[in-house]
């Protein structure tokens, strides 16, 4: 049974300034509050993070120890109200930074697999069956609800329905073919890498009714696409400052 100590319990010797609390079965006081402990640590204090995220970085599970851990997760399911609010949490992370986006992508480029060609070969073998990977299909019944769940105004893409709006009358192929000429018949794209290219006309504020050739300039499908949803801001920028540089 926990005694009571009737005097006013001490602070917390992080410096945080809460008092702690008794320790059990006896008659002494905790040092710190349940996980103030690590702030004294010179390793916290310079920013290098909580001192057990340092134990465990770089250090990897024995296979018995992994074998376990696996067993004891089988058949384990998550309820429905934590599924809930996983993805409740997911939606309200921000998206990664531009600036994030290139690290991610520079310490990628070039980096081999991990895994040998046996490792690899063994894990083919056994995702094989895995109805959640490899020959696993959707129903169609399951693709309409997927895809309805994602068209229109409830796609991260959506932007107003513009895309159904005309084109303006002088939008013709004389017109595409007169940009494609002044273009050389070469995509614009300066990062372009395709080579089998089907070319296309772009506006660049895309405003489908602004027929100024200095606003179209030709790109190749594949760079077209990539420009049609994501950084608007970023391809206007980059080829109005093309368009300048050839007038």
């Amino acid at each position: 049974m926990k005694r009571t100590i009737y005097r006013n319990p001490p602070l917390c010797a992080c410096g945080c300034g809460l008092p702690v609390k008794q320790k059990w079965g006896s008659h002494d006081w905790n040092n710190f509050i349940n996980h103030h402990a690590a702030k004294c640590n010179p390793a916290f204090q310079a920013g290098e993070g909580h001192t057990k995220a340092r134990y465990w970085k770089g250090k990897t599970f024995s296979i018995d120890h992994s074998q376990k851990l696996s067993n004891s997760h089988k058949g384990s399911h998550r309820s429905e109200e934590t599924r809930r609010r996983m993805r409740e949490a997911r939606r309200k992370q921000p998206p990664p930074s531009e600036k994030t986006r290139h690290k991610i992508s520079k310490t990628l480029t070039g980096r081999p697999s991990s895994l040998s060609k046996e490792g690899r070969r063994r894990k083919r073998e056994k995702m094989k069956g895995n109805k959640f990977a490899l020959g696993y299909h959707h129903t169609e019944k399951t693709k309409q609800i997927i895809s309805a769940a994602h068209a229109g105004e409830n796609s991260y893409l959506w932007k107003g329905g513009i895309s159904k709006e005309p084109y303006g009358l002088k939008w013709t192929n004389q017109l595409k073919k007169e940009i494609k000429t002044r273009d050389g018949y070469v995509c614009q794209n300066p990062n372009c890498t395709q080579q089998v290219k089907l070319l296309d006309v772009h506006h660049i504020d895309y405003n489908k009714k602004n027929m100024d050739p200095n606003n179209l300039i030709t790109l190749c499908r594949s760079c077209h696409s990539k420009t049609s949803h994501k950084n608007r801001d970023k391809w206007t920028r980059i080829f109005n400052e093309i368009r300048c540089n050839h007038t």
